[in-house]
């Protein structure tokens, strides 16, 4: 004769904080994220104003960048990997949306007032765009070393690269001390030693707060990027 496992009746009433957790975890999950952060952009003599807006579902995030002349917005995945990536640069009449399949990034448009149409071949790694967001998961993981793809909006042409942990500094943020991660980035392989820049994260948020480095050829004056407001 079977034996049978009777459950109690009062194990079978469910607790009403449970209730109320369950709902309050998918009320967080189906939320909607929004950020506004602004950042102070100097090249040598020069510069600008940059205004990011962070909207959608923490699974799915999209960030919008400038206005104006120069402006980008990149969809995402969960893990902060870029989907979709539009960018323009009216200057330079130039207007693309770049889209990823499996292992391939498609990239169509007006570049540089010429049509374009062509297909990147990349393989399994991320596609970080731009690097100051994405990595802001790899702040939160506890890898030390990160290999990925990105694009150059200059060239249209996409790198593979390598971001490494390199210590905790203590930044003056906003008339605040912060502790955030300095991350050295360059390219992957032997070209490491061509170029590299840093940037600074939030340790805890992964919040960009600071990035330094040269965006040009030999003689090109170095950029700065630095956080100056947050509203949310």
């Amino acid at each position: 004769m079977q034996n049978k496992f009777i459950i109690p009746a009062s194990s079978k009433r469910i607790p009403l904080t449970f209730v109320l957790f369950c709902i309050f975890m998918i009320a967080i999950t189906l939320s909607t994220h929004a950020e506004t952060l602004n950042y102070l952009e100097k090249t040598g003599d020069n510069s600008a104003k940059l205004i990011w807006n962070i909207t959608g579902k923490p699974s799915a995030l999209s960030l919008a960048v400038g206005e104006n002349e120069i402006a980008y917005t990149t969809e995402y995945t969960d893990v902060l990997s870029a989907k979709k990536w539009s960018f323009k640069n009216t200057k330079e009449n130039t207007s693309i949306v770049a889209v990823r399949k499996n292992n391939s990034i498609a990239i169509k448009g007006l570049f540089n007032g010429e049509d374009i149409n062509k297909t990147i071949g990349i393989n399994k790694l991320p596609w970080y765009q731009p690097l100051s967001f994405s990595l802001r998961s790899f702040i939160k993981s506890k890898k030390r070393v990160i290999v990925f793809w990105t694009i150059n909006p200059k060239t249209l042409l996409a790198y593979k690269m390598k971001a490494q942990k390199v210590g905790i500094e203590a930044l003056s943020v906003q008339n605040r001390k912060v502790q955030a991660q300095k991350v050295k980035v360059s390219l992957s392989g032997p070209k490491s030693m061509f170029w590299h820049s840093y940037y600074w994260f939030g340790i805890n948020d992964g919040l960009f707060l600071r990035y330094e480095g040269v965006n040009g050829p030999p003689g090109t004056p170095q950029t700065t990027t630095t956080l100056t407001g947050i509203e949310q």
